[in-house]
């Protein structure tokens, strides 16, 4: 089991359907993370996990309407990995 944090950059395309125009939002997210590695194998790995983003207050207008995202996201995430050294007995 894997508790730890991270900060990633993330970019939302945001359409307003009735216009078709798209615009981006960026965003610098921090958050939290839980996950377990499941071997296959000796060095393949599947790892799923939940992460929490947590981000400050995101807008942008459309003329008449404002769009906001949220501030906290809950995520399911799942990786491939590798793992590249030895593990001593």
């Amino acid at each position: 089991m894997e508790l730890y944090t991270y900060l990633e950059d993330h970019t939302f395309e945001i359409e307003q359907k009735s216009t078709d125009i798209r615009k981006n939002i960026h965003s610098t997210d921090t958050g939290l993370g839980l996950s377990y590695q499941f071997f296959i194998g000796r060095y393949f790995y599947i790892q799923p996990g939940m992460h929490l983003y947590v981000r400050g207050d995101k807008s942008i207008d459309f003329e008449t309407v404002r769009y906001s995202i949220p501030n906290v996201d809950l995520s399911p995430v799942i990786r491939l990995g590798v793992r590249l050294w030895s593990k001593d007995k």
